[in-house]
């Protein structure tokens, strides 16, 4: 079965039929002819039209809508049709057969009207059976006839159907491993892509947690070399903020570190900020205004946390880039809506590029569905403005 589903098996079992069918009709030919006589020779001649005309159709016609290939086809049945009429042999019955196989199951489609000329050439072939003159016999003979071609007429199409179930069934495996293949390569993509984004991940937390401890750092010291001389308490204080805030420096990292695991969230949003505001206390540089609705805490934890590191980023950015000593941050609730914002009095800026800082804050606030403004006074002030929907 597993061969004969294919073309190339159907093709063969013909081919293998049709020589057992001509070893049956020759010796039928040849016998009690000693010598060969003209209506042998014809017979003979029919029999090498009848291979040839196969083997022609067989390999070279193998478009079945081509006119040629009904011609070629036609033929070979009226041959075998005339061999059955003269000389019934089982090799015609066998020939008739595999000219019904090829047009039922080795073709895709069944044509309906080469079935139709094939069983009118069966039928005619099969008149010396039936009495002209006697109706009954008649009717009966021709039943008979019809009878016997409805038989295996049933069973070649059964058999096409068996067929054709199992071509689809290899036809649907085939698809089925195709698509698994395109699977796993969409499977290696994504896994790839995901990688990339674990690292952007990773190295934004980085920039942002690191960059704005290394900025308060920097303060600091920089505010208790300039007291050293005339304040040593201060300077002392202030260089213990910057030892403290090293000691959470390391701290970030190690988190950044363990990011794959799991993310960080803010518990206490106001808390959270305020610890960012006192990482500058000690520098008497900058200064911090804090309008927060208490509601904003009932909020879901990435909120939360979006909204911590859009601070954290947006005080960073403004002291390293801005060199802003002021900032004002308000973040209210209503509805469904949570709105940021957070200006400073720093520089201007005419054109607004956007550097790793900014983009982080704005990937962050687009992948909670909300949307983020970067505004620059003429004069002073930046203002990072965001809205989040809290769903």
């Amino acid at each position: 079965m597993r061969k004969y589903s294919s073309t190339r098996g159907r093709l063969l079992f013909c081919r293998i039929m049709e020589i057992v069918a001509l070893n049956t009709i020759l010796p039928h030919i040849l016998k009690g002819h000693e010598v060969l006589n003209t209506y042998t020779s014809f017979l003979l001649s029919l029999c090498l039209i009848l291979v040839l005309n196969n083997i022609f159709r067989y390999k070279y016609l193998k478009d079945y809508r081509n006119k040629t290939y009904y011609l070629s086809y036609g033929l070979s049945v009226v041959i075998i049709g005339y061999f059955n009429y003269y000389m019934k042999n089982p090799g015609t019955d066998i020939y008739f057969i595999l000219t019904l196989i090829e047009v039922m199951i080795v073709n895709r489609d069944i044509k309906t009207r080469l079935v139709t000329f094939h069983f009118i050439i069966y039928l005619i072939s099969n008149l010396y059976k039936i009495d002209l003159f006697d109706s009954k016999a008649f009717i009966s003979s021709l039943v008979n006839v019809a009878l016997n071609y409805g038989s295996f007429f049933l069973i070649i199409f059964l058999f096409r159907t068996v067929v054709n179930e199992r071509n689809k069934v290899l036809d649907l495996n085939q698809e089925l491993l195709a698509k698994n293949l395109t699977l796993n390569e969409y499977s290696e993509i994504i896994k790839q892509l995901t990688l990339e984004q674990e690292r952007t991940r990773i190295a934004q937390e980085l920039h942002d947690s690191i960059g704005h401890s290394l900025i308060a750092l920097k303060m600091n010291i920089e505010y208790a070399e300039n007291i050293l001389d005339k304040d040593p308490e201060k300077a002392k204080t202030a260089i213990t903020k910057a030892k403290q805030v090293s000691k959470e420096s390391m701290n970030s990292l190690r988190e950044v570190v363990s990011i794959l695991r799991k993310d960080n969230y803010v518990d206490k949003l106001r808390i959270s900020i305020n610890e960012i505001f006192n990482n500058f206390k000690e520098s008497n540089s900058i200064e911090f205004t804090l309008h927060m609705d208490e509601e904003v805490e009932k909020v879901s934890p990435d909120i939360k946390n979006c909204i911590y590191k859009t601070i954290r980023e947006a005080v960073t950015n403004g002291i390293k880039h801005g060199n802003a000593t002021n900032f004002i941050i308000e973040i209210n609730k209503k509805d469904n809506n949570i709105s940021l914002l957070v200006q400073n009095n720093g520089l201007p800026c005419s054109n607004i590029i956007k550097s790793t800082g900014l983009k982080g804050i704005e990937s962050r606030i687009k992948a909670l569905g909300g949307n983020v403004s970067f505004i620059s006074g003429e004069i002073k002030n930046f203002t990072i403005s965001a809205n989040i929907p809290n769903v």
